[in-house]
């Protein structure tokens, strides 16, 4: 039987420093949760911005190692970035570095779903 998990992913799950709750004081703090545990796949993104950038990006999730590799991959690369211009990363960017099988595909719509939702709810006033 083949691996099913590259050295990204294996990496990426060893050491989960997104996988906490949001600290910190100051700034705009949200969450966004989407998906169902009982239905395989739970992802929970919360957000600290200040001065218009994402301060802190960290995650709660519920599903296979494919899916918190996947939100650990998210959060490291969005983190930093402007809270105004926060957008999913590409599906073919997450494919290739996670080695992502055809039929885990379905764990990038729930990170993005999560993502947008995050978005939506920074952008309230």
């Amino acid at each position: 039987m083949s691996d099913p998990y590259n050295d990204a992913v294996r990496e990426l799950f060893a050491d989960l420093r997104h996988a906490r709750e949001l600290a910190g004081t100051g700034g705009q703090a949200v969450a966004a949760r989407v998906g169902e545990v009982a239905r395989g796949a739970s992802v929970e993104l919360a957000a600290r911005a200040s001065d218009g950038r994402l301060s802190d990006l960290v995650f709660r999730a519920w599903g296979c190692p494919h899916l918190l590799a996947a939100c650990e991959y998210c959060c490291r690369k969005l983190c930093g970035s402007s809270a105004t211009a926060l957008a999913p990363l590409a599906q073919d960017e997450l494919i290739q570095a996670l080695a992502l099988p055809v039929e885990k595909t379905g764990t990038l719509l729930l990170i993005e779903d999560a993502i947008i939702a995050l978005r939506k709810k920074l952008d309230e006033p």
